[in-house]
């Protein structure tokens, strides 16, 4: 799914609240700042590598360095307890118009990618521990599912 209605000029215009799509993160505020941070990078990595029509231009600062893209759109970080987490990938993966791109808590003990992959594979998703979701789609579908959580402060 990509932004085809508006040409990248007009969605590099709008702010923040104006754009159609809304990327949001929530992640598990209990946790250490290190495992947020972590995994807030590992799922934007993944979002950026599924949706790069919604990162902006290369950009030239003031003395002609380049900067590489940023999204378009913002990200914003939201916090919530463990089960809400848990509920928010559910509810999410039930929606077909969202990307959705999950941090289990095996991809972070993990030390290396196929014991993750076998971590995974035991263990059914009712017995699954999210650390993070990363959610994008339309601004009133992923509203929905986030209803009234707020900014990780």
């Amino acid at each position: 799914m990509t932004l085809v209605s508006e040409s990248q000029d007009e969605l590099l215009a709008l702010t923040t609240r104006q754009q159609r799509t809304k990327w949001v993160v929530v992640v598990d505020r209990d946790l250490p700042i290190g495992l947020i941070a972590n995994a807030a990078a590992c799922l934007s990595a993944t979002i950026g590598q599924q949706r790069p029509d919604l990162l902006g231009p290369v950009t030239t600062d003031g003395s002609g360095l380049a900067h590489q893209p940023l999204p378009f759109i913002g990200c914003a970080i939201l916090g919530a307890d463990t089960a809400t987490v848990h509920r928010v990938r559910t509810k999410a993966a039930a929606r077909p118009s969202l990307l959705v791109v999950d941090m289990p808590q095996a991809a972070q003990r993990a030390t290396a990618y196929t014991e993750y992959q076998a971590a995974m594979a035991a263990t059914p998703h009712e017995e699954m521990a999210y650390y993070a979701v990363g959610l994008v789609g339309p601004r009133n579908q992923i509203d929905k599912v986030v209803g009234g959580l707020t900014l990780l402060r």
